[in-house]
């Protein structure tokens, strides 16, 4: 129990810079758990994981590609809800498209039920010899499926573009900046 209220008071002090909403529910959970309501305390832990996911989700957002010239940017704001339906984690999606009907997909996701099987896969051996050597671009190896890019970022990233040209998924493949992607949750 110690432990927990030290962890939490930890935390708490050393969030300054974190989203308006995590603090107040950090500090809610201490009182809760010093009350010896675990059932508060859990509650409010996981709100505050929650805003901190719905921030990690708008810094992954601005990472995303701008549209290459002809195409338009469509944001998927409801990208979070849809992972939470699916188990949860962290994730931010755009489409792209264009007059001529073609169209293509960039997607982040991290801590994903998703994101984890692929890790795994995208790390083996044996897959990697059926995927192909990894083409590098911009710090990120993409495995080239030619409908799709897949890359791991830092092992816990998966990077997904996909659409319905090659040319249009290799140039915003190209356009993500990797070692952004791979900082985007560091201190600022």
């Amino acid at each position: 129990m110690r432990l927990a209220t030290f962890l939490l008071a930890s935390l708490a002090l050393s969030t300054p810079a974190l989203s308006d909403e995590v603090s107040p529910r950090l500090e809610a959970a201490l009182a809760a758990q010093a009350a010896g309501d675990l059932k508060a305390a859990a509650a409010e832990l996981a709100a505050a994981t929650a805003a901190l996911n719905a921030e990690r989700a708008q810094r992954l957002e601005a990472l995303l590609p701008a549209a290459p010239k002809g195409m338009t940017q469509t944001l998927q704001a409801d990208y979070m809800a849809n992972l939470a339906m699916i188990g949860g984690g962290t994730g931010a999606e755009a489409s792209y498209s264009a007059e001529d009907g073609s169209y293509a997909t960039v997607t982040y996701n991290l801590d994903t039920p998703l994101m984890a099987g692929m890790a795994a896969a995208l790390t083996d051996p044996n897959m990697q010899m059926i995927l192909g050597a990894p083409v590098e671009l911009n710090g990120l190896a993409f495995y080239d499926q030619t409908s799709s890019m897949t890359a791991l970022a830092d092992g816990r990233i998966m990077v997904t573009v996909n659409g319905s040209d090659p040319a249009t998924i290799r140039k915003l493949a190209e356009t993500i900046d990797g070692p952004a992607l791979i900082s985007f949750d560091a201190p600022r």
